[in-house]
Parts: C-alpha cells; sequence; structure tokens
C-alpha cells in the first residue's frame, strides 16, 4: 500500500487539510487541481527553509574540534563512551568505539560535532 503517492487518500486528505487551513477551497472531498501548485510552492518554501535551518546548525558546530584517540561521551545521556578510532576528513566521517561493550559505529563528522563531549582524563 502506499502512503505518500499521488493517488492515494492519505495525500488527497494531506491537500484537503493544506487547502482547508488556508481557506483555499470549499468543503469538498478532495482538494481541486488548481491548488496543488500553491500546496507545491508551500512545500518547496518549507523544505527550503530547512535547507537554512541545517545551514545554520552546520555552521554552528563546524569550529568543534575532533581529536583522534580522544574519548568522548553522548551530550544527552553521558552514559555512553566513544573513542574516536579515525575521522576521514574527505568524506567526513568519523569512527567511533563504544568504550563499554566494543561496537563500532560510524557517524558524520556533523553528528559527532554536534552530540559528543570531550571527556576530561583526570
Amino acid at each position: 500500500m502506499v502512503f505518500w503517492g499521488r493517488r492515494s487518500g492519505f495525500w488527497r486528505l494531506r491537500q484537503t487539510r493544506f487547502c482547508k487551513q488556508r481557506g483555499l477551497v470549499s468543503q469538498r472531498t478532495h482538494a481541486t487541481p488548481p491548488y496543488t501548485r500553491q500546496l507545491s510552492i508551500w512545500l518547496l518554501n518549507k523544505t527550503m527553509s530547512r535547507q537554512n535551518d541545517y545551514k545554520a546548525e552546520y555552521e554552528k558546530y563546524k569550529d568543534v574540534e575532533l581529536v583522534q584517540g580522544k574519548v568522548y561521551a553522548h551530550k544527552n545521556t553521558g552514559i555512553h563512551k566513544f573513542r574516536l578510532e579515525a575521522y576521514d576528513r574527505i568524506n567526513n566521517v568519523a569512527i567511533l568505539v563504544n568504550i563499554d561493550n566494543g561496537h563500532v559505529k560510524s557517524k558524520t563528522a556533523h553528528w559527532a560535532r554536534k552530540h559528543l563531549r570531550l571527556v576530561n582524563d583526570s
């Protein structure tokens, strides 16, 4: 079953809600084709704003230094501790090893900069 297909009932319901909230269509069962252009413009604007949000977030964390061999902890929990095994600057990939169980994770450098903090050696 396709949930996001153009012809699915869920998509029509979503179009109807969008158009009704903005007063673009009367009480019909689905949005009429002229209003799909306004829907696509709205989706395009939303996508552009998400891209701008990501750029702003990237600029916020781009100066955080990642050092190989150091121990990092997850910012939110603090329970999970990782050792940065390798950091590939060309592909922006950080290879992390969980200190407790030895599992290896491959994360993007942006994720590592955002979610990890350096643990003091003392």
